[in-house]
């Protein structure tokens, strides 16, 4: 669990083979509502940069490809 109380999750979507290590839109709403909106299909998203997060594949999350600022949050 990050300090502000989010989990980071693996997950991946309907159709695409790349799994990604990211939040969870109902999780973030319950902390900062502003950060989750509808994309045009009306599935939640989430406002990455809002979070100060990066939206990561899982290849990047196990290659250490990502700012260590990401782990401390």
């Amino acid at each position: 669990m990050m300090q502000n109380g989010l989990h980071r999750y693996r997950y991946r979507y309907i159709g695409d083979r790349e799994y990604y290590v990211g939040v969870m839109a109902q999780e973030v709403g319950r902390i900062d509502p502003a950060a989750v909106g509808r994309d045009k299909n009306g599935f939640l998203s989430v406002d990455y940069d809002r979070l100060g997060l990066r939206f990561l594949t899982w290849n990047d999350w196990v290659s250490g490809a990502f700012s260590q600022a990401y782990l401390s949050q």
